[in-house]
């Protein structure tokens, strides 16, 4: 009788939510830090904010498939020192660097994917993923994202 009733679950602090979306923005699947430079940028419904995003999941794809030809290699020198020596522990670590590879070329397409899927949501009307309608950004924008698509392209034939 004596007891304290049971609080209820505190409902969440809703204030707190909005302030999480303007940091990264509503429309981002899974949002990116912000530096500290960008925080005085206009909001991620930008345009220009968007294209920063995009070409921020772009870098990071490039290093991702980057560290997955490296990978490749290191298999390799392995796969010639196994056959040259017979020594299984060799076989072990190429396999291992190659299942890596895998694991790093499957980041690198979610990674490139996330950056697509932000920035193409907005901005392409009626054009399939992937394409860009260059005549919409800024030409500055315009030639590094068409840069960093060559790049892309470039490492995912290797």
């Amino acid at each position: 009788m004596g007891q304290p009733a049971p609080q209820r679950a505190s409902r969440p602090n809703l204030s707190a939510n909005a302030e999480k979306k303007e940091t990264y923005g509503s429309w981002c699947a899974k949002p990116c830090r912000r530096r500290s430079e960008d925080i005085n940028m206009v909001l991620a419904e930008e345009p220009a904010d968007r294209e920063m995003l995009y070409r921020r999941h772009m870098k990071k794809t490039i290093q991702l498939m980057r560290s997955r030809n490296e990978y490749r290699r290191q298999a390799e020198n392995y796969n010639t020192e196994y056959e040259r020596s017979g020594n299984e522990a060799h076989l072990k670590e190429a396999r291992m660097l190659m299942e890596m590879a895998k694991l790093t070329e499957k980041a690198a397409q979610n990674e490139r994917k996330r950056g697509e899927r932000n920035f193409f949501f907005e901005n392409n009307e009626g054009l399939p993923p992937g394409v860009i309608d260059l005549r919409r950004l800024s030409d500055w924008s315009a030639v590094k994202i068409a840069q960093e698509q060559y790049k892309l392209a470039l490492l995912d034939s290797t």
